[in-house]
């Protein structure tokens, strides 16, 4: 299968930074002359695009965005400039362009009434996974989506390309520890993925909630470990009291069938009673079975 990266190509190099640095240099023509652009070519077509002419994804993963944040960030993007064009696509049915990766950036420029924007437009046609996906590593690089958030995407890709947790983390670059501890939220109740939005609960003890299985005592334990302020070591002390107990494996005794004996031997676990019939009845199973294939040599 092909990398959902390797689709994305320049597409996602750009939105992490790592690609053309400016949106006047992806679209501008070598000097005539000029050696220093020789072997270079235009990547993409950039423009200075109107704040109130590009409108938010509708399926942008991220759905809440820190206020604060987007101020400090569009005052930085008014002293300093636009470091970074983001990327659109076109929307020719409402006459205007869909951010297709930095959301932030548009929202801040906004927020501080910037009247444009540096844009790179996304001319081929992007499947919802590739937009996804694009705009699920641009938040994740940049700043990090809300637990839930981050766990509702990672589904969203497993359902539309079929994917397993494992081949997310593979394409995002993750560790499948990180993938499923995100997917865990989702099995959580309602009041137990807030505690985790409001950042009361951290995810990763919100996790292990799993464990409890029972939905109502998954909330009874979280909203106590919260109440009582309690720290990693003293929340998973709190499931671990709480999960079901697991039963031992059942005890396990060795025997041997020779010369007409059975001998069944053993320390420890082998003490049982219980263990010590079930090992004479495998004897006697395994007796029954030489003694059936000894007749049947007999008779050939």
């Amino acid at each position: 299968m092909s990398k959902m990266t390797d689709k994305l190509g320049g597409a996602m190099r750009n939105s992490l930074g790592v690609g053309t640095p400016a949106a006047a240099e992806a679209q501008a023509a070598p000097p005539a002359g000029n050696s220093l652009y020789a072997g270079t070519r235009a990547i993409a077509e950039a423009r200075s695009i109107p704040v109130d002419r590009i409108a938010p994804d509708p399926d942008q993963p991220r759905q809440q965005f820190d206020s604060e944040a987007l101020a400090e960030l569009g005052l930085s993007m008014k002293r300093r400039g636009q470091l970074q064009p983001i990327r659109v696509r076109e929307d020719k049915e409402h006459d205007r362009f869909i951010v297709v990766a930095g959301e932030r950036r548009w929202r801040a420029a906004k927020m501080m009434e910037i009247p444009a924007l540096d844009c790179v437009i996304v001319k081929r046609a992007m499947t919802d996974s590739e937009k996804l996906t694009l705009q699920l590593i641009e938040n994740c690089v940049r700043e990090d989506l809300k637990p839930i958030e981050q766990a509702h995407a990672f589904k969203a890709l497993m359902d539309r390309e079929g994917w397993t947790a494992e081949q997310v983390a593979k394409e995002l670059n993750l560790s499948p520890q990180t993938v499923g501890r995100a997917l865990a939220l989702l099995g959580l109740p309602g009041p137990v993925q807030e505690l985790v939005e409001t950042g009361s609960l951290p995810p990763s003890t919100a996790a292990e909630l799993r464990s409890i299985g029972d939905p109502a005592k998954q909330v009874e334990v979280a909203t106590a470990i919260v109440r009582d302020g309690k720290n990693r070591d003293q929340a998973l002390a709190e499931i671990r009291a709480h999960a079901p107990r697991r039963r031992a494996a059942p005890a396990q005794c060795a025997y041997d069938v020779a010369g007409g004996q059975v001998i069944v031997k053993g320390r420890g676990p082998c003490q049982d009673p219980a263990a010590k019939i079930r090992a004479l009845r495998e004897a006697l199973e395994q007796a029954e079975a030489e003694g059936r294939d000894r007749g049947r040599r007999e008779v050939a």
